[in-house]
């Protein structure tokens, strides 16, 4: 379960709002009495930054609405493209700043028993054809899950659409599947990160909105290689904060691609490369790189400049 911004920053007297959705009333839209209903005396701070508002134009809509009622707000976006966007709009590496505080350090060995390790989550689209892709391959190795306990399909209007082809394939194999829910708020004490060489992340959405979770922070701070199914622009977004992404063995030439199947077909012929490779040896030659990465995670160093400027301005605001 996630933190509460206040456990992540200060927010002294400012009036904070976990879900945007609670200034809708039961239609729906945005409700005249809530905004109404807002301090015009404090600071007010929107988080729109633990979840993917990528649908539209909803955090310009909120921005918009929000200048016709109060001065002196913040939005907190899940997007890092929307830091500074707008005057009062800042992006904020939630689920990055949760993690330190969630994730427990792990010993982190040279030997691993499995190869590849990919925890599915909830069934959204995306997911869903990768786990057909994963075991359609059926690489040697490997530790794969997804989560059953609801066989409705977990999508966003703008998500991937899945064929009706798939669709009946997964409404057939769902059922017979052992219910795993494969992504906990926590690092877990399991295989899948501390005994895999590579983790395949599939993150919550594959839009062309970056949104990234504790998903891809659980390799990192596991001491492993990885690869993401994500949003164009992930692997180049951790990059910029100073992440290594082993480009000198990992092909990520799918990320910035924007059709997700093409980015899918391009990811597995990346992994096809790594998962036929010495990885014990990759592994050894990586050792440093890897601890690296763990121990920069844990200190904080892959948000050089968000928690600052976040900071700096609800103490300015306040």
């Amino acid at each position: 379960m996630e933190h509460s911004l206040n456990e992540h920053l200060d927010l002294g007297n400012a009036h904070y709002i976990h879900n945007p959705l609670e200034l809708y009333d039961n239609t729906w839209r945005w409700s005249h009495e809530k905004f109404l209903a807002l301090p015009k005396n404090k600071l007010v701070i929107i988080n729109c930054s633990s979840e993917n508002w990528g649908l539209g134009n909803f955090i310009d809509s909120l921005y918009d609405e929000l200048q016709q009622y109060i001065e002196k707000f913040t939005i907190l976006s899940h997007n890092p493209k929307d830091h500074l966007r707008r005057e009062h709009l800042l992006f904020y590496p939630y689920w990055y700043q949760d993690s330190i505080r969630r994730f427990l350090k792990q010993s982190i060995t040279d030997v691993k028993t499995y190869k590849l390790s990919c925890l599915n989550g909830n069934p959204r689209p995306h997911r869903i054809l990768n786990y057909f892709r994963l075991t359609d391959t059926n690489y040697p190795d490997t530790l794969i899950s997804i989560h059953t306990e609801d066989r409705t399909i977990t999508k966003t209007d703008d998500d991937w659409l899945i064929d009706s082809v798939s669709l009946n394939r997964w409404l057939q194999l769902a059922p017979q599947l052992k219910n795993r829910n494969g992504h906990c708020s926590q690092l877990p004490d399991n295989a899948a990160y501390l005994d895999t060489y590579i983790n395949l992340v599939t993150e919550t959405t594959v839009i062309d909105r970056l949104f990234i979770t504790e998903k891809t922070w659980k390799p990192i701070a596991s001491g492993q290689l990885f690869l993401i199914l994500g949003n164009p622009g992930t692997i180049q977004f951790l990059r910029e904060q100073g992440v290594d992404t082993f480009d000198d063995y990992i092909d990520h030439g799918y990320d910035l691609e924007t059709d997700p199947a093409t980015k899918l077909d391009l990811l597995y012929k990346s992994l096809d490369q790594l998962m036929i490779s010495n990885l014990e040896d990759i592994y050894k030659r990586t050792k440093q790189r890897r601890l690296e990465n763990a121990s920069r995670f844990f200190a904080g160093t892959f948000d050089s400049q968000y928690y600052k400027v976040v900071k700096e301005c609800i103490n300015t605001l306040n």
